[in-house]
């Protein structure tokens, strides 16, 4: 959620703004061990507009996945759609099934 203000120039951070997720994977947890292997563990958040076609992208929607590096070996740990919804009114809240909002 983050890097989606980044991407769409629209302000996340509003008391009437909701965040609306489709097609979430998650894959597998993200166990961060603090050994050795610590320091040598990246994490990677890719977010890119969610393709309609080979020659369109979506104006609202917006394709993220959430993986890491480690000691030669990568995983995704989640991967799905989200996009940015700035309803009217508290009646437009109401109509999204499981809304998240961000304070």
């Amino acid at each position: 959620m983050e890097a989606l203000p980044q991407v769409s120039g629209v302000d996340l951070f509003t008391p009437d703004t909701l965040c609306r997720f489709q097609n979430v994977n998650m894959v597998t947890a993200f166990v961060f061990e603090e050994d050795g292997n610590a320091k040598h563990t990246e994490l990677h958040t890719t977010i890119t507009q969610h393709k309609i076609s080979t020659a369109s992208k979506s104006a609202d929607w917006y394709e993220f996945s959430v993986s890491s590096w480690s000691v030669g070996l990568s995983a995704l740990h989640c991967a799905g759609s989200i996009r940015i919804d700035a309803p009217q009114n508290v009646d437009d809240i109401a109509a999204f099934t499981n809304p998240v909002m961000v304070d």
